[in-house]
């Protein structure tokens, strides 16, 4: 996985003071801006979203840190979330499928579906990371993560979040300049959106978050399949442990495409201290898909 700064505004940005129009006026009109490069009314009438990917984590830092890789399913509606991984850890053993949504009236985050038999097996736990029954604290993760997506993607927020938008001013850096609008929100929520002058579009979204010490649980060919109930006991304890201090992440959007009219972001790269540690590729996006109410359920 490549190890370099995709983009640096972020980090070089000199902001400048705000125009002559109030903040929020200004920031607003730039959202604007943005939603009109993005599709104008063909954007307006985007209800839901759907993708098809495959993507890449890098779990912990340095040059010999292993790797996941796997397939990506998201699924977006302003009142509903679904985002599912089936990642494959190595040859020979089957994927796992772990993810999180909202389905309209709870959150929810964990392993989907059950454990395969065969080859061996692995599973994941995260320290710092939701514990088993800590609803509240699931529901703002997952609040969180929705909150971002519709922002990177289709400068717009989830229903009822009521995000505050202030405007703080002009990044430079050599790839350009770019409006920064500050985005605030209940429970906490902050976050930078950086918007390219040129083009209007998002270049990509800056934020605070706590990236859990993953730990390894393996087992060779012909061994049975943890139970859930190991599978939940390993994620409380290490969700028990007291979390890394939060850092800050950088989300570049690129390889804008259109989709039935509106631009899409198709590549999306994730970046702590100047090190990419994930990367999203798009394989395939749909515009107002079927989605009833149970698609956001967790799957057992």
């Amino acid at each position: 996985m490549k190890t370099k700064m995709l983009w640096g505004l972020a980090l070089g940005a000199a902001l400048s003071t705000a125009g002559q129009e109030a903040p929020d006026a200004k920031a607003q009109e730039v959202l604007a801006q943005a939603r009109q490069a993005l599709g104008g009314p063909k954007l307006d009438a985007v209800q839901a979203l759907s993708l098809e990917g495959s993507m890449r984590r890098l779990m912990g830092s340095g040059p010999d840190a292993p790797e996941l890789s796997g397939d990506l399913e998201l699924a977006a509606r302003s009142d509903r979330y679904l985002r599912l991984e089936t990642l494959t850890p190595m040859p020979g053993m089957p994927g796992f499928t772990v993810g999180f949504g909202f389905d309209g009236e709870a959150a929810w985050s964990g392993r989907v579906g059950s454990a395969q038999a065969g080859g061996g097996h692995m599973f994941v736990v995260r320290a710092g990371g939701d514990r088993p029954g800590d609803a509240e604290r699931t529901r703002r993760r997952v609040a969180a993560d929705h909150a971002r997506f519709l922002l990177a993607t289709l400068a717009t927020a989830p229903a009822g979040s009521e995000l505050r938008f202030t405007y703080a001013g002009q990044a430079e850096a050599p790839e350009g300049k770019a409006h920064v609008i500050d985005v605030a929100g209940a429970d906490g929520f902050a976050a930078r959106l950086f918007v390219d002058q040129a083009t209007s579009r998002p270049l990509m979204l800056s934020y605070q978050e706590v990236q859990p010490r993953v730990q390894f649980r393996q087992a060779g060919p012909g061994t049975p399949p943890p139970s859930q109930a190991a599978v939940e006991a390993a994620t409380a304890a290490a969700a028990a442990e007291a979390p890394p201090a939060p850092v800050e992440v950088q989300l570049a959007l690129g390889d804008w495409k259109a989709v039935d009219g509106v631009q899409l972001p198709h590549r999306f790269s994730k970046q702590v201290g100047g090190e990419v540690v994930e990367e999203w590729e798009v394989a395939k996006y749909k515009l107002n898909p079927s989605l009833k109410a149970d698609h956001f359920k967790k799957r057992s």
